[in-house]
């Protein structure tokens, strides 16, 4: 590291200020360019000390025999040490580019990474539109048996209503009836009054009472039962669909050109470039993958459109399928809303008919309590026929012994006009 760090003074001063061989633009500068370049550049310490151990010391000669005008022990530095020394600089350079592009297909296969995350995660998000779609269908099947069942259920109210009306119809003509049958009852009443008041000598025994009036009218079918509660509005419109997914990230960029051609190397280090060239192959191996993945991607991304644009189709077939569901909801709540009328109708009517009955009833409470009153009288009636009956009884029983006595007193009479006649013969 000592030796790295003087080579790097000694370079930095050649920077400063250069010896002629060292001149801006001369054959030397440019050779020996990649090592002052790797002067900031701390990356491969074994590589760099290597390659400075083998650089200070030209530089270094250089550096004395340029302050000093003499020759010095670097003299033995011919022109074919400094030619290694450099060639190794420009291998250096060539190995930093490698690493580069090294580097860059790691970031490419990285992207590559994501791009194929993200493919997954779009493919995850086709089949949840899918699934929903899927769900939307069943939802839309769901609402259109629900809406055959409504329209089948408002056919069988309106089909109960026309029974309901018929059975008001009969309900009426019965009240009609019924309320001729109370006036045929008051005049039966007052008929009877009359005879309760003629009777008073003797009653015959009032033959079977009153019928007793007709049951009162069977209660009214209970009310309609609440026609069900409209339907509840279409699940809000289904939550918008997602936003259209995003455009797909535009294609990747074209790759880096192939690397330009490697300098001619040294017979020293033909087995390192030869690595390099290996390696060289394996990237460009890795290209062709990443070109192939970069096609499978490709292909994806025109399925995934295809998908799409399938996707939209249904999701237009679908809302187009919503407007008309609305479109019959609206003439449903139309319907229940005429239903909803005559219902209305019907209660009223049903009210009429409910106070009719009240009064009815009214009457019928009267004319009971006035056969209470009737019944009451029969009552006093029959207990005066018992009493009378009683003192028949009782008048039949004294007849009973007065004719007693008139046979004994006849009797008597007999056996005293036979004594009057042996008087009458003896004298």
């Amino acid at each position: 590291m000592r030796l790295i760090a003087a080579s790097v003074a000694c370079l930095c001063a050649f920077r400063a200020n250069p010896p002629k061989g060292l001149a801006p633009g001369s054959h030397w500068h440019r050779r020996l360019r990649p090592v002052l370049i790797l002067q900031n550049n701390h990356q491969d310490y074994k590589r760099i000390e290597e390659l400075f151990i083998s650089s200070s010391s030209f530089a270094f000669a250089l550096c004395m025999k340029e302050s000093t005008g003499r020759s010095g022990p670097s003299d033995a530095l011919n022109e074919d040490g400094l030619s290694v020394v450099v060639d190794s600089c420009e291998l250096v350079d060539e190995s930093e580019e490698l690493r580069d592009i090294k580097s860059e297909l790691r970031d490419i296969k990285s992207e590559l990474r994501d791009i194929k995350s993200e493919l997954r995660d779009i493919k995850s998000e086709l089949r949840d539109i899918k699934s929903e779609l899927r769900d939307i269908k069943s939802e839309l099947r769901d609402i259109k048996s629900e809406l055959r069942d409504i329209k089948s259920e408002l056919r069988d109210i309106k089909s109960e209503l026309r029974d309901i009306k018929s059975e008001l119809r009969d309900i009426k003509s019965e009240l009609r009836d019924i309320k001729s049958e109370l006036r045929d009852i008051k005049s039966e009443l007052r008929d009877i009054k009359s005879e309760l008041r003629d009777i008073k000598s003797e009653l015959r025994d009032i033959k079977s009472e009153l019928r007793d009036i007709k049951s009162e009218l069977r209660d009214i079918k209970s009310e309609l039962r609440d026609i069900k509660s409209e339907l509840r509005d279409i699940k809000s419109e289904l939550r918008d669909i997602k936003s259209e997914l995003r455009d797909i990230k535009s294609e990747l960029r074209d790759i880096k050109s192939e690397l330009r051609d490697i300098k001619s190397e040294l017979r020293d280090i033909k087995s390192e470039l030869r690595d390099i060239k290996s390696e060289l192959r394996d990237i460009k191996s890795e290209l062709r993958d990443i070109k192939s993945e970069l096609r499978d991607i490709k292909s994806e991304l025109r399925d995934i459109k295809s998908e799409l644009r399938d996707i939209k189709s249904e999701l237009r077939d679908i809302k187009s399928e919503l407007r008309d569901i609305k479109s019959e909801l609206r003439d449903i709540k139309s319907e229940l809303r005429d239903i909803k009328s005559e219902l209305r109708d019907i209660k009223s009517e049903l009210r009429d008919i409910k106070s009719e009955l009240r009064d009815i009833k009214s009457e019928l409470r009267d004319i009971k309590s006035e056969l209470r009153d009737i019944k009451s009288e029969l009552r006093d009636i029959k207990s005066e026929l018992r009493d009378i009956k009683s003192e028949l009884r009782d008048i039949k029983s004294e007849l009973r012994d007065i004719k007693s006595e008139l046979r004994d007193t006849k009797s008597e009479l007999s056996d005293i006009k036979s004594e009057l006649s042996d008087i009458k013969s003896e004298l």
